[in-house]
């Protein structure tokens, strides 16, 4: 039996530690283990057939990560391929590569923001001393994980600036009494607004007062509403669609981003990392991509 996994190893004994998300086959006693985010280990199962049959489950949920200049030229359905050239991380649907990094179809408006995990961080987790060449390439794997645990929460994990359309304001009457629902906005935790404006029925483009409207976060989501006692405008056209635009800041500093995120982050760059080709050239060769606990990790920062 052979596993790489996270650089997992394989030999007969019992190591005293590992560090997070680390698997190790004990040959001696057939038994796998895996390390604990303090880097203890704890035993994951110890009967041989559920430890091939889990691995051939895991084994089929794989999908492919490549960081690369050019498309890949085989790839499956639910692959993702970073692009090197234009810094995006795209998903293959079957038909074509699409941009996998903007789950809520959100415009990224100028810079963004530092990503969460630096290249120190990075190399210390995977225990290796690197070369110039291999901190750019690391700074490229960060970034795609980053891309990666944004896509699946539906929030960011930088600082970034991005603009949200609609085609209307929301409505503001329920039959019988008067209500004012808010826009929702995606991407997580809105840092503040920079402009809300619209299209009004003569077609000129019209900012909204900032002392008209406030935010409200709550539940991972941000919510924006009219101020107190006062309503949304009611001469926005309706002759066309995204009429209606709102720019917006959102996402986490470095510093508060959990080490849960952080921790899944590691693991996705550490596999593109070490699995830098589409696949691994030998037999008997049970891969198991850490991935899987990256979602266990991210799992409970998605937004609902």
């Amino acid at each position: 039996m052979a596993l790489q996994i996270n650089r997992s190893d394989i030999a007969g004994y019992v190591p005293s530690s590992l560090i997070t998300g680390e698997l190790f086959y004990n040959s001696a006693d057939n038994k796998l283990y895996a390390g604990n985010p303090d880097t203890t280990v704890s035993l994951v199962s110890d009967n041989p057939i559920e430890i091939n049959n889990r691995i051939a489950q895991l084994e089929a949920q794989v999908n492919t990560t490549i960081v690369s200049h050019a498309a890949p030229t085989t790839p499956n359905v639910g692959d993702l391929w970073f692009d090197v050239v234009a810094a995006q991380l795209k998903v293959y649907s079957g038909t074509a590569w699409e941009l996998a990094n903007d789950p809520y179809k959100l415009n990224n408006v100028g810079s963004v923001g530092v990503i969460p995990v630096s290249t120190d961080q990075f190399f210390q987790h995977i225990r290796f001393t690197p070369d110039s060449d291999e901190i750019v390439e690391a700074e490229r794997y960060l970034t795609a994980a980053t891309l990666w645990a944004e896509q699946y929460t539906g929030q960011y994990f930088r600082v970034t600036t991005v603009e949200q359309y609609f085609d209307s304001f929301p409505k503001q009457t329920n039959y019988l009494e008067t209500v004012k629902p808010p826009f929702v906005l995606q991407g997580g935790i809105c840092n503040s607004i920079t402009t809300l404006e619209y299209y009004n029925v003569d077609g000129v483009l019209t900012t909204v007062d900032p002392s008209s409207y406030r935010l409200v976060n709550k539940n991972s989501k941000s919510y924006l509403l009219p101020a107190i006692r006062q309503y949304w405008a009611t001469d926005v056209t309706t002759e066309d669609s995204d009429v209606v635009r709102i720019e917006y800041s959102t996402g986490l500093t470095p510093a508060d981003v959990s080490s849960s995120i952080k921790s899944a982050i590691l693991l996705i760059a550490a596999s593109m990392f070490e699995n830098r080709e589409n696949e691994i050239v030998g037999q008997g060769i049970a891969m198991l991509k850490p991935i899987i606990a990256a979602k266990d990790l991210l799992h409970p920062y998605k937004v609902r």
